[in-house]
This record gives C-alpha cells, sequence and structure tokens, in this order.
C-alpha cells in the first residue's frame, strides 16, 4: 500500500480528532497494537472503538490490496473492538450524517423507545428523502416500505424487496431482503429494527429474510442479536471517486467517457 501525508490528509486527521474529543472526554489513542496500517487510526478503549481513517486517493488496485480493509474489519471483530473505515469523501460530502453516525458510537444520542411508536407505511418520496438526510447510502428501488412515527414523527424507516425464490439444501425458500433502516438524525430507536422486522414478518409471512452488513461501519453484531446468522462474506466492492469534487461511482454507473478512456489504456474497472 502507497501512502504519502499531504495536506488533505492531515487536515481530515484534525477534523476527525477534533470532532471525536468534542464528544467524549474518554482516552483516545493511535494505533492499535498488531494492527499494521499505513493509515491513521484513533482507538478508543474505553468504547472498544476504532476510526480508522482511509484518505483520497485510495488507490488498491493489486489483489492483496483489494480485502486489505475488509481483513483488518473482520480482525478488529475478533478482538471485539468495532473498526469503522472512515473514507475522507464520505467525512465531508456527508458530514452531517457521518458526524451523528460517530456521536452515536460514541453515546451521544437521543434514546427513543420503540413501544411508543407506530409503524405505517410510507410512499417512496417519504423513503427517499428520509434516507438522503439519515443514511450514507443512495435508496435503492424496494417494494415495502415501512416508518416507525412517534407523535405523528419519522423517527426511522425500514424497506424490503420483493421476494425471492431461493434454493437452499435442495428445497426453495421465499426470501426477502432488508434492503435499508436508518434511525433519524443523532436518536436511536431501541427495539426498532426488531419492530419494524416483526410487522413485515405479520404482514409477508416470509420464509426468511437476508441483508448486508457494510464492515465499514458494522461488524454484524447487531444482526446476530436480531437473530440473523452469518451466511457468507461478499467480495469487497470496488468503487471509483472523483478526487476533485469528491463523488462516488461504481463500476456499472461510470461516466461514459471514463469508460472509453480506460478501454483505450486496457485498465480493469471492475
Amino acid at each position: 500500500l502507497g501512502f504519502t501525508i499531504s495536506k488533505s490528509m492531515l487536515k481530515f486527521r484534525s477534523n476527525v480528532i477534533e470532532l471525536i474529543k468534542n464528544l467524549t472526554s474518554a482516552e483516545v489513542r493511535e494505533q492499535i497494537p498488531a494492527f499494521d496500517t499505513p493509515y491513521s487510526l484513533f482507538y478508543i478503549p474505553a468504547k472498544q472503538l476504532a476510526f480508522h481513517l482511509i484518505p483520497l486517493p485510495c488507490q488498491n488496485t493489486e489483489p492483496e490490496q483489494q480485502y486489505f480493509l475488509q481483513n483488518i474489519s473482520l480482525k478488529a471483530k475478533q478482538q471485539n473492538i468495532r473498526l469503522i473505515n472512515l473514507f475522507e469523501d464520505f467525512f465531508y460530502i456527508k458530514n452531517a450524517i457521518v458526524s451523528q453516525r460517530i456521536a452515536s458510537l460514541l453515546g451521544v444520542f437521543t434514546r427513543i423507545h420503540a413501544r411508543n411508536t407506530i409503524v405505517k407505511r410510507i410512499d417512496k418520496n417519504t423513503l427517499k428523502n428520509f434516507l438522503i438526510n439519515n443514511n450514507l447510502y443512495e435508496s435503492p428501488t424496494a417494494r415495502y416500505k415501512y416508518g416507525l412515527y412517534e407523535n405523528n414523527k419519522l423517527v426511522a424507516a425500514a424497506s424490503f424487496s420483493s421476494g425471492r425464490p431461493i434454493n437452499r439444501n435442495t428445497k426453495t425458500f421465499r426470501s426477502f431482503e432488508l434492503v435499508r433502516f436508518a434511525n433519524l438524525g443523532a436518536s436511536i430507536v431501541a427495539g426498532g429494527v426488531g419492530k419494524l422486522l416483526n410487522h413485515f414478518i405479520k404482514e409477508l409471512k416470509p420464509d426468511d429474510i437476508m441483508s448486508y452488513a457494510d464492515l465499514d461501519w458494522s461488524s454484524g453484531v447487531s444482526y446476530e442479536k436480531l437473530g440473523f446468522q452469518l451466511d457468507s462474506i461478499t467480495p469487497p466492492q470496488a468503487f471509483w471517486i472523483n478526487t476533485k469534487e469528491k463523488i462516488r461511482y461504481y463500476p456499472h454507473k461510470l461516466p461514459h467517457e471514463i469508460v472509453n478512456e480506460s478501454i483505450k489504456r486496457n485498465i480493469s474497472i471492475e
């Protein structure tokens, strides 16, 4: 892994540590013993929480490099450390959401009890707008959309796919995917995911429900607490970043000019 400390990286590093120290008085260490990384890493022992700062540009093209972040995340999980791979583009482009998530991880959040909420179906635009303001990733197409409301205020939302036939052990199951879930801002709805899942199960009666945990932010433990079982670990997902505008592009959504130039230079975009 090639790495140089640039002015932008120093600024990124400074902004993150300032945010952390504004949110907690707990001890913050640099690096974790036996964690070999060229990037800045802030570890908070009292929280068993680490922030792994990934600067721009970050070019992992060799096979062993492509699995670097995944491997370090899994290593942290084995040591009961929640490690966040914090990318520079997300920190600035989605600063409000990232800052709220970091605050929640450090225990600075408003707790809402799911028993004080009611489940309602929501429409596409309501889900889209809620996720834009409260989730790091775009809102993909989803068949079923639900919200948790407290005093007529939307405080959490979840979306599910249509049912799909999945073959497992010579049997066919009607499987649905939990596509997205988000809490409102720096709030956490205690028991919110479980309440939405139970409502969905009661309505649709699925054979099973699957989902994906983003290893950059989650070790998957929260899914296990809900009764999910680990099925597989998917390969890392490649993406391109416009370092000037800090816009992410996934291979299937790259601008045509980049695709054409890559073909000319015989550069793989997968």
